[in-house]
C-alpha cells in the first residue's frame, strides 16, 4: 500500500540534505550520528566512538540545501570554495564545535566549514571565514582530528 504525503519543496530539500550529511558521516565506523531535537537549533549531533565506545567528544552539524548554488573557487587550497549561502543563527552557549554542511541539490555535492571551530578543548572560536571545503572522506577525517585534539 502506497502512502502519499504532501511535503513542500524546501522541506524535502532540507531532508534530502540531512540524509546526504548522514551518508557522508556514516562512511566512518567510529561515529554515532543522531538527529538532534529541533529545540537544540542544530540538525545532527555526532559523537566520536572509537572502537565502538563513546568518548565524550561531540560536535554538532547544521545542514542546508540549495539549488543552483554558484560555487566559486576561494581560499588558498584547490578544494576550498565560496558559496552564496547565509549563515544560520548559532545557538547561544553551544558547548561543542559546530559544523555547517551545505549541499547543492543539482549534483549532491557537499561543502563543509566550521561555524564554531574546535580551536582547543576549552575554547571554541567563532569562524567568520566564508570559505568552505569540499565534503569528502578526507575532509571529514580532518574534522575528526580537529575535534579529537
Amino acid at each position: 500500500m502506497a502512502v502519499s504525503m504532501k511535503i513542500n519543496g524546501a522541506a524535502l530539500l532540507e531532508q534530502r540534505a540531512s540524509w546526504l550529511a548522514i551518508v557522508h558521516l556514516s562512511r566512518r565506523d567510529d561515529l554515532l550520528i543522531t538527529p538532534a531535537k529541533e529545540e537544540y537549533g542544530i540538525d545532527l549531533l555526532v559523537s566520536l566512538a572509537p572502537e565502538g565506545k563513546i568518548s565524550g567528544r561531540v560536535f554538532g552539524v547544521m545542514v542546508k540545501a540549495g539549488r543552483f548554488l554558484s560555487v566559486k573557487a576561494g581560499g588558498v587550497e584547490k578544494n576550498q570554495f565560496k558559496l552564496p549561502v547565509s549563515v544560520p543563527a548559532i545557538p547561544a552557549d553551544l558547548p561543542f564545535p559546530l559544523a555547517f554542511f551545505v549541499f547543492n541539490m543539482e549534483d549532491d555535492e557537499g561543502y563543509f566549514r566550521w561555524l564554531l571551530s574546535p580551536a582547543n578543548a576549552s575554547n571554541l572560536s567563532l569562524n567568520h571565514e566564508p570559505i568552505f571545503t569540499q565534503l569528502s572522506t578526507a575532509s571529514i577525517d580532518h574534522a575528526i582530528v580537529q575535534v579529537n585534539r
